[in-house]
């Protein structure tokens, strides 16, 4: 995803898309795009936040086997990513829509969220409270 993102957001710098711009002299849309661009960003990290503590606290503290644990962590950090990504996402259409700089900004800085919230595999084991033979066998099961 962040290889994916990253590489939409190189190309949608790159690509002249003066043909696609929309040509609006009063700057209405352009100001509209950015005040939606903010509430879903906002919203997105407020909504998506809270979810994934929600649902990692639920795959933390679940009676099953690790195993369990990890795809329900896995499934709450895929919706915190798509949460992270869709304003980016938002941001790079409006750019290409108005040309304004402020939208690759504003992509850039998901971007770099969701580079920051990358599974680790030590944040794993802190996260989800694993003991040494649930890493060992998760990790002799995944070969």
């Amino acid at each position: 995803m962040l290889f994916g993102f990253g590489l939409f957001i190189v190309i949608s710098v790159f690509i002249p898309g003066e043909e696609m711009r929309i040509k609006d002299d009063d700057k209405t849309i352009e100001t509209l795009l950015q005040s939606v661009a903010a509430v879903i960003t906002l919203g997105s990290l407020l909504i998506g936040f809270n979810l994934f503590k929600k649902r990692m606290m639920a795959s933390r503290n679940i009676n099953e086997p690790a195993e369990k644990g990890f795809e329900m962590y896995r499934g709450a950090c895929i919706m915190w990513w798509a949460l992270l990504e869709a304003p980016g996402l938002f941001a790079i259409i409006s750019y290409m829509l108005t040309g304004n700089k402020v939208f690759i900004v504003l992509s850039l800085f998901h971007w770099v969220l969701l580079a920051v919230f990358m599974p680790r595999r030590d944040n794993i084991i802190l996260l989800l409270n694993l003991t040494s033979e649930d890493v060992q066998r998760m990790e002799t099961n995944k070969a």
